[in-house]
């Protein structure tokens, strides 16, 4: 699902892939690097948690798959940690981006920091989770201030470019839907989208604050207006308790 409006560019400005969310961030192409830096850091943090070998290897395999779109193979682990696999496969590897993760990790990890007489208050399987989890927030965290450095820019020059390269994509993204506003906004509209692309990026902009949120309007608008206007197919039948006729 998307995160933008109808008057919003919502392809990745890295890819350009159509529709851009947090999971297309997470997988996007251009972001290999950070993919393989954030795998790194998660194997040294589950080694300096003294996670299980098993465990460790289950936890970046599933990530691994996940990221390129792919699905974890059980046969490639133990059959011991096949119900922690599918549990996890049914709440969704993303979900570790969330903080969701199935209970049977640090039942796992518990029994594991036992086993090798290292089980203390502060180490075992919910601590392990826990910082498990804020490992792969802060990294994620990483990766949407390197996203946003990208869509924003990091100096003068890049900044400028990318406000003008947002206010052309917003622009066109309101013309491609000017058919959908009502009539009496559509006058609002140059008669081409190239025409009004020749304005300097500051008379976009402050175009775009002041006749955005008409558009936005107008649209919603227009949508409830041919919804209202349209009868119920269920008008064309009777009722199931109407009695019978005759």
């Amino acid at each position: 699902m998307s995160w933008y409006d109808e008057l919003r560019e919502p392809s990745c400005l890295q890819c350009g892939f159509p529709q851009e969310d947090r999971d297309h961030i997470l997988r996007c192409p251009e972001n290999n690097d950070w993919r393989r830096l954030f795998l790194q850091s998660l194997r040294k943090r589950c080694s300096r948690l003294l996670t299980e070998p098993a465990l460790q290897d289950v936890l970046i395999d599933g990530l691994e798959t996940w990221l390129r779109a792919d699905a974890i193979d059980l046969d490639q682990h133990p059959s011991r940690l096949h119900e922690l696999i599918m549990e996890q496969n049914f709440i969704g590897w993303r979900q570790l981006f969330n903080g969701r993760l199935s209970t049977k990790w640090a039942l796992v990890q518990d029994d594991y920091l036992k086993r090798i007489g290292k089980h203390a208050k502060h180490d075992n399987g919910r601590t392990w989770t826990v910082n498990v989890t804020d490992i792969i927030w802060k990294e994620w965290c990483s990766l949407w201030k390197q996203h946003n450095k990208h869509v924003h820019g990091h100096d003068s020059a890049t900044r400028e470019a990318a406000n003008r390269r947002q206010a052309e994509a917003e622009l066109r993204a309101i013309y491609e839907l000017k058919p959908m506003y009502l009539p009496v906004d559509q006058d609002y509209l140059s008669s081409d989208v190239e025409e009004h692309l020749r304005r300097s990026t500051n008379s976009i902009r402050n175009w775009l604050q002041s006749f955005r949120p008409l558009h936005k309007h107008s649209f919603k608008e227009a949508k409830r207006r041919a919804i209202s206007g349209m009868t119920s197919i269920a008008h064309y039948f009777g009722s199931n308790r109407d009695p019978p006729a005759g």
